[in-house]
């Protein structure tokens, strides 16, 4: 399921694009088909890599509250056993010495990259293990602009492409 979250209007280019934060998480959306015109330090609100609404400042800043306090208040107390975070980290470390390197694991959804930063689990885990926060959510996130961009990588001689089964069915501009 996705949900559209009010974002801020940072930079808008020449192409129609801007720069949004969403609580401190920073996306590039088309503005082709929000519903008003906007400007730097609007809010929109965005779902697939678009803007599809302006929202006032008093509504986004509302729906950011809510969802701040969802986050605190309603589902995050369920997560936090110390006895069950010692026995992962400890399964974890035992996989991780285990290993030469180091390993970089992204994930990809924003709700994930509020929690780890949030909670502090970088910091948690062993320093082998590198944690890095991916676009987000392929079909939430990812502009036409970088469809059309993927499409033509995919299409080179001698390349393989990987993605999520729901980008197959995300179209691009050509």
């Amino acid at each position: 399921m996705c949900i559209g979250f009010p974002g801020i209007i940072i930079s808008i280019d020449k192409d129609n694009y801007a720069v949004i934060d969403i609580s401190g998480t920073r996306r590039e959306v088309c503005l082709d088909i929000v519903d008003e015109p906007v400007a730097v330090g609007d809010y929109v609100i965005t779902h697939a890599g678009y803007a599809i609404h302006r929202i006032d400042v008093e509504s986004a800043k509302e729906k950011l509250s809510a969802l701040q306090e969802l986050i605190d208040n309603e589902y995050i107390d369920e997560y936090r056993d110390p006895a069950l975070v010692a026995g992962l980290l400890k399964k974890i470390s035992k996989v991780s010495d285990a290993i030469a390197g180091p390993v970089t694991i992204m994930e990809i959804c924003g709700s994930h990259t509020y929690a780890i930063g949030h909670f502090g689990i970088r910091k948690l885990l062993p320093a082998n293990i590198n944690l890095i926060s991916g676009p987000g959510c392929p079909v939430c996130v990812t502009s036409s602009r970088d469809v059309d961009i993927a499409l033509y990588l995919a299409g080179q001689e001698n390349t393989i492409f990987a993605t999520f089964g729901d980008m197959l069915r995300v179209p691009g501009t050509k």
